[in-house]
């Protein structure tokens, strides 16, 4: 996200974001244009999907360690950002979020987003300068949050459009 931000990377970290990507790109089918009911019923694997990023790192939340629970964070923002690809990659046109897809503009609103959150965050007049580290990590939390309702509101528009989910 930002320099403040920025965390060492642990190798666990950069193994869940592997499994994420071998798994998404597993059941992606070959062309946006291929919308059948079965592709609409890959909407359904969407909250294990994002569960299965929670559930990886996990155990680091609860370490109380705050490099550690960074380092998660952070292994589950990449995670999360993983299944909004898979999301665009199926349902939408290549060209859809612009060059680079979902994933470039992620990155582009990655920054100003996550400044946005570290200030709001850390540097209230009743705490400067002395916030403390719990803070860094709940601007984390507010881009994972941003993520998940990303997602959330994805998955909820593509069923308005699907055969298999109708009210």
């Amino acid at each position: 996200m930002i320099d403040r931000m920025t965390v060492p990377r642990f190798g666990a970290v950069w193994v869940v974001a592997a499994l994420c990507v071998v798994q998404l790109l597993s059941v992606v089918p070959a062309c946006a244009a291929e919308l059948t009911a079965d592709t609409y019923r890959l909407l359904d694997t969407v909250p294990d999907r994002m569960g299965a990023c929670t559930d990886a790192v996990s155990e680091s939340y609860d370490t109380g360690d705050a490099e550690q629970i960074r380092a998660a964070m952070n292994g589950e923002i990449a995670c999360l950002k993983e299944v909004a690809a898979f999301l665009a990659d199926t349902f939408y046109a290549p060209d859809a979020f612009g060059p680079g897809g979902i994933t470039a503009l992620l990155q582009r609103v990655s920054d100003p987003l996550g400044q946005m959150f570290y200030v709001l965050q850390t540097e209230p007049t009743a705490c400067v300068p002395a916030c403390g580290s719990l803070y860094g990590i709940q601007a984390l939390d507010m881009y994972r949050r941003f993520l998940v309702t990303l997602i959330l509101d994805m998955t909820e528009r593509l069923k308005d459009e699907s055969p298999v989910h109708t009210e």
